[in-house]
């Protein structure tokens, strides 16, 4: 025997007629060569290191496999075994994976929550498989099927994330799959600040990371000065500059946002003083406001005075800003600052010069109105249309503004000397100027009745001007005493029912007062004469201190001033008694037939014959008898002598 001396051609794979099938495996795939043995040898056959699940020899040259499932690049080569061994290099190839969706695409930024991505040929056990979302390995990969695999995501941020899977050495990647949750503000530790900024807030919400990434908030457009990340839930914020309020709070991490829904304010500008609190009506006055927030950027900050914007608002700080006062004329004004949409006002802080009464002309008018005067004086303002004049305590009939220093006032009816003038302005500031302006003096002219009788009661028409056009105060007098009833008619004409008085006098003026001023009319009016008719009795003893009656008319209403005399004496007492009696205290005398009269200051009544004293009457005498020669003396005796 001579050993291993001879063998026969060594079998050889040349071709494969498929080179892939899906990862499944289970795909028929015809190999061809020489050298394959007849009469169907027992043949094996692997895919790289992979049995095939069945192989069937077909001939000499060509062999069926049914491939096993798994995963495997072009480097896969086919083995064929009897008794010797061929390989086919690189010359099949597994389907490529393919991913095809995610389900649950959308997680919360701490992680540790899983996905399920689904495709085909992620192979039929379970390989070595790695999976990534963006460029964060996931914490876990578990193989599901041939057609899903679960991922369990690792924290991160942001959106638009792919979803990559590697298996043995393939790998596949879904672009823009994957997205973590937006950030979300949901409340604020305060929800105000100052107009400066620097304040710290919290802002506390959700999806802000589980690492300190670029987590950042902004307040409306401004980035906060500083972002400081503590948690997935919370932010601190150093506030930037700013003013107004409702601004929405934005928290960002990975080029998401989220907005809160509450909002955040600056405190409102608060001014507390001015260096001027005082200025005239005619404006262009710098005064500077001061106080607090009033922003630190000059954007579209105003000041007003009461509703009256600044001519030229200067912003120069946080705490102050010029204002150019307007054209006013308010008492106690407030000072208002408004930054953006909110504002902040200080009460009774500024005011401007009042109007000022100088000088009136002309200065005195008809008592009828409806003339127009000049009243001059300052800051009574710029074209104001509330600026009122008043004479007295009666406005004009009209007021017209025609200069900072003077205006025009239509005089109502009135009376009066030296009435107050007053200019008011929208009823908040007015001046007066003291015995300024006076009504014309009453006059009269004639009266409708020239006498009456002493005990009055008789009406007498007084005619003249400047009596007034209303009724105000006026009254008639006839000399120092009032009527007992004025009746103004018009402003010409008074009805005085006549005083009761005494013919003192013989002619009386007749006075019209209206207001504080009076109108004369000298020797208009007189009382009927004094008429003595009677004595009682008519005649009284020679000794005198007789009380006597005077009947007659024209006594007077009350007591005056009147004498009575008998003959050429005067009674002993004159005692007034009533309009047509006094009573007089006989004289001594001894004549027959006098005259009585009665006088006062100025007129006297003379009856001649009314009043005679007793004749004499002699009874006795001492000596009967006496010489014829005479001279000698008797005494006789008897009454009224």
């Amino acid at each position: 025997t001579l050993t291993k001396c001879f063998s026969y051609d060594h079998l050889e794979v040349t071709a494969s007629m498929s080179a892939n099938s899906p990862a499944t495996g289970s795909a028929l795939v015809y190999l061809v060569g020489r050298q394959f043995g007849g009469l169907d040898p027992s043949i094996t056959t692997a895919v790289g290191g992979t049995s095939a699940e069945t192989s069937q020899w077909i001939s000499d040259s060509s062999v069926a496999i049914q491939t096993a499932s798994g995963k495997t690049d072009l480097r896969d080569s086919f083995i064929v075994r009897f008794l010797q061994q061929s390989t086919l290099t690189r010359a099949f190839s597994y389907d490529v994976m393919n991913i095809d969706a995610t389900i649950g695409g959308n997680l919360p930024a701490t992680g540790s929550v899983s996905i399920t991505v689904t495709g085909s040929n992620f192979g039929q056990q379970g390989y070595t498989m790695q999976s990534a979302i963006g460029s964060t390995a996931a914490e876990a990969t578990s193989w599901i099927s041939d057609s899903a695999v679960v991922v369990r995501v690792s924290v991160g941020i942001s959106l638009g994330h792919s979803v990559s899977i590697s298996v043995t050495q393939e790998n596949d990647l879904l672009s823009r799959s994957f997205s973590f949750d937006s950030p979300v503000a949901s409340s604020l530790q305060r929800t105000n600040g100052p107009s400066s900024g620097s304040s710290l807030i919290s802002i506390f919400g959700a999806h802000l990371g589980a690492l300190d990434y670029t987590a950042a908030a902004r307040v409306a457009n401004s980035a906060c000065e500083s972002s400081l990340w503590t948690s997935d839930s919370a932010l601190i914020c150093s506030v930037p500059a700013g003013w107004s309020f409702d601004h929405t709070v934005t928290a960002t991490a990975g080029g998401q946002s989220g907005s809160s829904t509450f909002s955040f304010s600056y405190d409102g500008p608060e001014p507390s003083a001015v260096t001027l609190t005082n200025a005239p009506g005619t404006g262009s006055f710098s005064i500077t406001v001061f106080g607090i927030n009033f922003g630190l950027l000059d954007s579209t900050q105003r000041i007003r005075l009461q509703d009256t914007s600044c001519e030229a608002t200067v912003w120069k700080s946080d705490s102050a800003m010029i204002c150019n006062t307007p054209r006013g004329f308010f008492t106690e004004r407030f000072v208002k600052v408004s930054v953006s949409s909110s504002f902040g006002s200080v009460t009774r802080i500024f005011t401007y010069d009042g109007p000022a009464v100088s000088s009136i002309t002309p200065n005195f008018r008809a008592t009828t109105g409806s003339q127009l005067i000049t009243i001059f004086g300052h800051y009574f303002a710029q074209a104001e249309p509330s600026i009122k004049a008043r004479i007295g305590g009666t406005a004009c009939e009209t007021s017209a503004w025609t200069s900072d220093t003077a205006m025009r006032c239509l005089v109502s009816g009135g009376v009066g000397l030296e009435r107050l003038t007053t200019v008011s302005m929208n009823l908040n500031f007015e001046s007066s100027l003291t015995k300024a302006f006076s009504y014309s003096r009453p006059s009269v002219s004639t009266v409708t009745r020239t006498n009456g009788p002493t005990t009055g009661g008789v009406s007498v028409t007084m005619f003249g001007s400047n009596f007034g056009t209303a009724v105000y105060t006026q009254g008639g007098r006839l000399a120092s005493t009032a009527c007992e009833v004025s009746s103004w008619v018009s402003d010409s004409s008074l009805v005085c029912k006549q005083p009761s008085g005494s013919n003192t006098q013989l002619l009386r003026p007749a006075v019209v007062s209206a207001g504080t001023m009076d109108g004369t009319q000298t020797l208009a009016f007189t009382y009927d004469e004094i008429v003595a008719v009677a004595a009682i009795p008519g005649n009284a003893p020679s000794s005198g201190s007789t009380s006597v009656t005077l009947i007659g008319v024209g006594f007077g209403h009350l007591e005056f001033c009147l004498k009575a005399r008998a003959g050429d004496t005067a009674c002993e007492s004159s005692v007034w008694l009533s309009e047509s009696s006094i009573t007089c205290r006989t004289p001594s005398g001894a004549a027959r037939n006098q005259s009585v009269s009665v006088s006062g200051d100025a007129k006297t009544s003379r009856i001649s014959s009314l009043f005679s004293h007793d004749s004499p009457s002699p009874t006795a005498s001492v000596f009967m008898n006496a010489p014829a020669s005479g001279s000698s003396l008797v005494t006789v005796l008897g009454q009224n002598f």
